[in-house]
């Protein structure tokens, strides 16, 4: 069956989430594509996956030349989606003569807007898969995403998940991301067996107030809901 034909816009866009997607995921490229298509229901043709291929390719030299033009902040301060939407608008202005420089900006500045949703106000929020008080924090899965409203339009290559509502207990936290998997040993081994509560069958998130992008490590906030319900007694 012949690939529809996209348009540039189409195909620069489908080369952003598929940048996206292979940081978060270590897959080889088939299984990425087939994942994507079926989770996220997005379209993409040879020239995305060639576009997004160029990138990680000249992965080494794009990255110099965007922190040469950027001495104020580190490369792993910034976002890596607006990280991905620089490095194709760099790769197409030296790589593709195609296409002109004001083009491949332009398409940059459109992507920024359309998919930094932090700076619209939005959280960032990651969700376990998997029991903590069961498995090794190292070895739970989780899912990464921001919180919207139910009015928002969900950007192309993106699903969405709704978090029941219930009883949590909340862990303020504030300081770097690493001190979590102590503060999580403390909660499940010492908090939560002293406690008049036992966890429900709901998964565990953290909200980030702030992030490393924009923030020091020692001022970073983190919170931590846990589901729980409260212990019967025994009669």
């Amino acid at each position: 069956m012949a690939e529809r034909k996209l348009t540039r816009h189409e195909m620069r866009e489908a080369a952003l989430l598929i940048l996206f997607q292979r940081k978060l995921n270590p897959e080889t490229l088939d299984e990425l594509l087939e994942d994507c298509k079926e989770s996220f229901e997005f379209e993409y043709n040879s020239q995305s996956v060639k576009l997004a291929n160029g990138v990680e390719e000249h992965e080494d030299e794009l990255n110099a030349i965007i922190e040469s033009y950027s001495p104020s902040r580190k490369l792993d301060r910034i976002s890596y989606i607006n990280l991905a939407i620089m490095k194709i608008a760099v790769y197409e202005m030296k790589y593709c003569p195609s296409v002109p420089d004001k083009v491949a900006i332009n398409e940059a500045i459109e992507f920024a807007k359309k998919y930094n949703l932090a700076d619209k106000g939005f959280k960032y929020v990651s969700i376990s898969l998997d029991s903590l008080d069961i498995t090794e924090i190292d070895k739970c899965r989780f899912l990464i995403g921001v919180t919207v409203p139910y009015s928002m339009e969900i950007p192309k290559g993106f699903g969405t998940l709704n978090i029941r509502a219930g009883l949590y207990s909340v862990f303020n936290i504030k300081g770097n991301y690493q001190e979590l998997n102590k503060i999580y040993r403390n909660i499940y081994l010492d908090w939560l067996p002293n406690s008049k509560y036992r966890l429900r069958e709901q998964m565990t998130f953290e909200l980030y107030a702030n992030t490393p992008d924009k923030t020091s490590t020692e001022e970073l906030m983190t919170e931590i809901y846990l589901p729980i319900e409260a212990k019967q007694k025994i009669k």
